[in-house]
């Protein structure tokens, strides 16, 4: 019985370090993507600014379409940036929640056999008293 418990309580040890095993490391590839994205954007917005400057002497209808398109590509990015972002959030609260599932699972287990062991202590207990 004791050690039906013992191994339960290890899986439901083994679980929980799994979850949080998975959770951190979900959330280190996330931040690392950030950061990521991040530098991509400031290095596209350098490269931007770069080019407008280099034009800046030439026509106001260049320097105008220029800055249409910085703006368009930047608010496109912000878009991807976001449509990225919440896809792994999406992803991230899925494998959230397929952890939690398997971890009630196994508390479920857990108490199942914590009952049926119960029992079994119980009912012996009265043969030893009614032995008596």
């Amino acid at each position: 019985m004791q050690t039906t418990s013992d191994h339960l309580t290890r899986e439901s040890e083994v679980i929980k370090t799994t979850l949080i095993d998975s959770v951190t490391q979900i959330r280190e590839d996330f931040y690392g993507f950030i950061h990521q994205l991040q530098g991509s954007q400031q290095a596209q917005l350098q490269t931007f600014e770069t080019a407008i400057a280099q034009m800046m002497s030439g026509y106001k209808e260049s320097e105008d379409q220029i800055k249409n398109f910085a703006q368009t590509t930047i608010s496109s990015t912000k878009e991807s940036v976001l449509k990225q972002t919440r896809a792994i959030d999406q992803a991230l609260e899925q494998e959230l929640n397929r952890t939690m599932t398997e971890l009630g699972s196994a508390l479920t287990t857990i108490t199942r056999k914590f009952t049926e062991d119960y029992q079994t202590l119980v009912n012996e207990m009265n043969k030893v008293v009614r032995a008596r």
